[in-house]
């Protein structure tokens, strides 16, 4: 009897507790996975390593940013990569992935937003590269204000067939801008 009248909450407070624990660990984890993924984005940097096994002294990129990260802020270092639980780490391929398509994704929707109704025009460079695969480069560039142009790079596509005529071109480019760009005109 006198372990029930010790109790210092009932159960499904507890529960409550924990659970907001894990989500607060989690979107921590989640932030830190992000800022990483960001900054080796920028960098334009690989993220894997060859070998990624706890005795490898390279990790890859991102392993090695996510313990610099957890290095410096006590906070990371309380939730992320040895600290994660084994199913939670965020630092799959697969993770990384769709993270870095959510990211394109809001990238594309900012840079169309900004191009609202104004006048841009688009510039494609393609080239084919060792394996014989087509790379094409999309680059918008829009006029802000009449004082103000400015350049986003919208797309790098990885096309299997050759550019020979203007159909494929327009094919490729509607394509990778998701149809946003249909009202262009092709000279």
């Amino acid at each position: 009897m006198e372990l029930f009248n010790r109790q210092k909450g009932s159960i499904n407070s507890a529960l409550s507790k924990q659970t907001e624990e894990v989500m607060c660990a989690y979107r921590k984890r989640f932030e830190a996975s992000i800022t990483a993924i960001i900054w080796l984005l920028l960098q334009g940097l690989p993220f894997r390593g060859h070998d990624e096994k706890e005795s490898s002294t390279n990790k890859g990129n991102f392993v090695s940013l996510l313990t610099l990260l957890s290095e410096h802020d006590p906070e990371y270092a309380k939730v992320v990569l040895k600290m994660a639980p084994g199913n939670c780490q965020l630092t799959s391929p697969i993770v990384q992935k769709d993270i870095i398509n959510a990211c394109a994704k809001e990238m594309t929707k900012a840079i169309l937003e900004e191009l609202n109704d104004g006048f841009f025009a688009i510039l494609a460079d393609e080239s084919a590269d060792i394996s014989d695969k087509e790379q094409m480069a999309l680059c918008l560039r829009n006029l802000n204000t009449p004082s103000n142009a400015s350049s986003s790079v919208a797309a790098v596509a990885s096309v299997h067939f050759k550019f020979q005529h203007k159909a494929n071109v327009e094919h490729a480019l509607v394509s990778q801008t998701n149809n946003k760009l249909i009202g262009c005109i092709w000279n």
